[in-house]
């Protein structure tokens, strides 16, 4: 039985405009994280962008966001950045994932970057000028988490056969602010930021940590981040900012922070503060400064009940506790000395915050350091036990987060390595997909027919006798296609259907028989879905177009022929 078979491709392209109206503050956000090289991938920038953008359109900001972006939706949001920035008088532009320098030129790197030469980097990479140049309004602000360990650096310099400092740096080089403009990098020229163990990067969490700090200037904001990364990462990692902004400028609204509050010694933020608006939180500050050196200690107490979990509810009740017994020493104090008889090494600290999460209060960046945001957890997970809230440590409390802790990390290695196996599974699925692939696109060979006319049907002084339903023989028009050069053969209708039907096995490039017509549509549409193409039978004109192959004797009808003129 001859089974030949057509073939019908299309395709469809749909393009997409963005648009965005105008504001008086825009940012555009970008955080990249799932690189399709798998050695580049990152854990944060998706969150960091996330909560950026949120924070950003908390203070008043036209957020435009992309996440995991591709070089031609990376420039999209540029052009989209452009024209709602013309109108604009704040331009913050954010930018978390991988970026590299070449040749003193800094470049930010789409999900779908791929470097093998020199050329890839400036026909594919996304210059950080051409972000600077659309950036006209007053006040431009740059934020760049873009120093990661990025392994696309060397992958450059090894096929250019340079050393890695010839060629690319991991880190990315100074860029002189223009009038109007500052730029702030997470760590300094030519060093590599950390990509962080929690959910944020130490840069951007320091940057959370104050960017809706009320009254607080720009210039004060980036200081407060630099002690805040210093902190975090024990001096390892140093932020840098070169500014050019010629006035003052505030993000958020609120009385200006007097000296000893720009990074007030108070612990983070409680659950309560956590929801307050920067309004809200600077009325707070208001409040807490005509109480704190009350002699009365109902007026701390009014604070401590109208602000549970409050921003400065330690240094309330440590208030509280001197006023109402003089001589008995501070809930901090004494709480802090017992913390620190427990010697907790650095993993003992991650445990720590992993145990707090666990139990739902967000410690920040896993990173063994208990910083605000650290203090500010264990403050509300004190305060949800019924304990007093000091922020820190005791004996029991640690031994329970630390358990905790423990089976978290026991719960997160399980989850990876169970994502491991299954990415290592589907892996091989898709490599066993694509050699069946492969190898069905063998076994389908087919030959191009020129359209034409001829002949169809029986002629008595052409053919001899002729059957009825062979008459009358009419001319018939045929456009061009496709046909199997071969029958279906006995492999190609087991590498679709996993069977064999035919009676004379063995021979995998027999045709396959015994089969009914109903098997053949079966056949078509399995093959179909296997190969996203169209095939189906030849009509009745096209089968003896091909057959006869400019012939007009009757061997067509017979595989072997029965005249020197048939057609196999």
């Amino acid at each position: 039985m001859r089974l030949p078979l057509h073939l019908l491709l299309f395709s469809i392209l749909l393009t997409l405009t963005p648009v965005v109206g105008a504001a008086e503050r825009v940012a555009l956000v970008v955080g990249n994280a799932a690189y399709e090289q798998e050695t580049a991938a990152l854990r944060n920038p998706v969150n960091d962008a996330t909560a950026v953008a949120a924070a950003l359109r908390r203070l008043g900001f036209e957020v435009i966001e992309g996440r995991d972006v591709d070089k031609d939706t990376f420039y999209a949001k540029i052009t989209a950045f452009e024209a709602a920035a013309r109108s604009a008088t704040i331009a913050l532009f954010f930018y978390a994932g991988h970026g590299l320098q070449v040749d003193g030129r800094n470049y930010l790197a789409p999900v779908d970057l791929q470097l093998e030469t020199r050329q890839d980097l400036r026909q594919h990479a996304i210059e950080l000028a051409a972000v600077l140049e659309v950036m006209h309004s007053a006040t431009n602000l740059v934020i760049l988490d873009a120093c990661r360990n990025n392994p696309l650096a060397g992958e450059l310099a090894r096929s250019l056969g340079l050393s890695r400092e010839m060629a690319a740096s991991r880190g990315l080089v100074r860029v002189e602010s223009a009038s109007g403009t500052l730029i702030a990098y997470a760590t300094e020229p030519g060093a590599v930021a950390a990509d962080g163990l929690g959910k944020h990067s130490p840069y951007t969490a320091a940057l959370l940590e104050h960017l809706e700090t009320p009254g607080l200037s720009v210039a004060d904001l980036f200081t407060e981040v630099t002690a805040s990364v210093l902190e975090r990462t024990d001096e390892k990692q140093k932020p840098w900012t070169h500014s050019s902004l010629s006035q003052i400028v505030r993000l958020a609204p609120g009385a200006v922070p007097g000296p000893s509050e720009a990074r007030p010694s108070a612990p983070a933020e409680g659950p309560a503060s956590a929801r307050l608006t920067a309004e809200q939180l600077a009325a707070e500050r208001v409040f807490w400064e005509s109480v704190k050196d009350s002699p009365n200690a109902a007026d701390v107490q009014a604070y401590v009940d109208k602000y549970p979990g409050g921003t400065y509810e330690v240094l309330a009740r440590n208030r509280l506790a001197v006023l109402l017994n003089p001589a008995a020493p501070a809930p901090e104090a004494t709480a802090s000395s017992v913390e620190a008889g427990l010697e907790l090494s650095r993993a003992d600290r991650r445990l720590v915050q992993l145990g707090l999460a666990a139990a739902g209060f967000d410690p920040g960046p896993v990173d063994g350091w208990f910083g605000r945001g650290t203090r500010g957890a264990i403050r509300q997970w004190q305060a949800s036990r019924g304990e007093v809230a000091t922020g820190h440590l005791e004996v029991e409390t640690a031994k329970v987060l630390l358990a905790s802790g423990r089976q978290r990390a026991e719960q997160e290695k399980a989850r990876l390595a169970a994502a491991e196996s299954e990415r290592v599974a589907e892996q091989r699925r898709r490599q066993q997909e694509q050699a069946e692939q492969e190898e069905l696109e063998k076994l389908l060979v087919m030959v191009r027919v020129a359209g034409g006319s001829f002949i169809m049907g029986c002629q008595r002084d052409r053919d001899g006798d002729c059957y009825e339903d062979e008459k009358p023989a009419h001319r018939v028009e045929v456009g061009s296609f496709e046909i199997g050069k071969y029958e279906v053969t006995q492999a190609l209708w087991e590498a679709v259907m996993g069977e064999n039907p035919s009676k004379f096995k063995g021979c995998a490039t027999c045709p396959v028989e015994r089969v009914s017509w109903d098997d053949v549509q079966a056949f078509l549409q399995k093959l179909n879905t296997r190969t996203g193409k169209r095939y189906r039978l030849p009509t009745e004109s096209e089968w003896e177009y091909a057959a006869r192959g400019g012939r007009q004797s009757r061997g067509y009808k017979y595989a072997g022929g029965n005249d020197a003129g048939s057609v196999a």
